[in-house]
């Protein structure tokens, strides 16, 4: 864990098997900056081997925290859309299993699955968290705000929220939005997207929530950020770090 919350990698095929097959090379390395790590299941295309993929990261890095999440295609991932309401049918399998991320991630808009999703986590005593994602622009505050409303109403551990930013100045309301709400959950994660967002994965943990997310191997999303990269970064800042100086720090690490 990091001093200002969890910098969290993205787990994918390839990362898991270079972890097990090269515990000392560079993915490893890279690995080893994140005291999290999201298991993507939408991102390993054998759904047998999902119940499989918790307790595989468990034996290579047995001290992480894990987040575990079924990513939909409107939101960033590969699940079908189409397919939504069948994904609890293969929360069932991996809820079952012997090891079991610690906290999983439920849609905003899929709450419908909430209650059937928090009965299998509860036996393992996993977390759930609630997110939304916009792929245009960030959305206003009174909207963000709804996000914290649902999650209260249905009792989530957490709230995550992930918006396009399209120019300087669209994260204000995301770094109020952390600022009023953050305390009231165990997790919060609250960042843009974009270039002019990258500032916000860091300044967002300084601001008072504790998950950001970065790249172990190639970025995923425009503005994206490599865990390195974050790393290094969170090591030269602190809470009186403005937005403009992270932009300073960013620039210069991609030179």
């Amino acid at each position: 864990m990091i001093s200002h919350g969890h910098l969290v990698g993205l787990l994918g095929p390839r990362i898991l098997s270079e972890l097990e097959h090269d515990p000392n090379g560079e993915i490893a390395q890279a690995v080893a900056l994140c005291s999290a790590l999201e298991i993507r299941y939408d991102w390993f295309p054998k759904r047998v081997e999902w119940p499989n993929l918790s307790g595989r990261l468990r034996k290579v890095c047995p001290n992480k925290l894990q987040i575990g999440t079924i990513r939909l295609v409107r939101d960033g991932g590969n699940f079908p859309n189409t397919k939504a309401p069948m994904r609890m049918k293969n929360w069932g399998p991996i809820l079952s299993a012997e090891s079991v991320p610690d906290i999983l991630d439920l849609e905003q808009d899929c709450l419908f699955d909430f209650e059937a999703l928090k009965s299998f986590a509860s036996l393992k005593g996993s977390k759930i968290i609630i997110s939304q994602h916009n792929f245009s622009r960030v959305p206003p505050y009174p909207v963000l705000v709804t996000l914290v409303q649902d999650a209260l109403r249905v009792g989530a551990d957490g709230v995550k929220i992930a918006a396009m930013s399209n120019a300087e100045g669209d994260c204000e309301p995301i770094y109020q939005f952390i600022k009023d709400f953050s305390s009231q959950f165990s997790y919060f994660s609250a960042f843009a997207m974009g270039n002019s967002g990258q500032a916000s994965r860091l300044l967002s943990l300084l601001k008072g929530a504790n998950l950001s997310y970065g790249s172990i191997l190639s970025t995923t999303v425009p503005g994206q950020i490599s865990v390195v990269q974050m790393n290094e970064i969170l090591k030269n800042i602190n809470e009186n770090t403005s937005e403009t100086e992270i932009r300073k720090l960013l620039d210069k690490s991609f030179l």
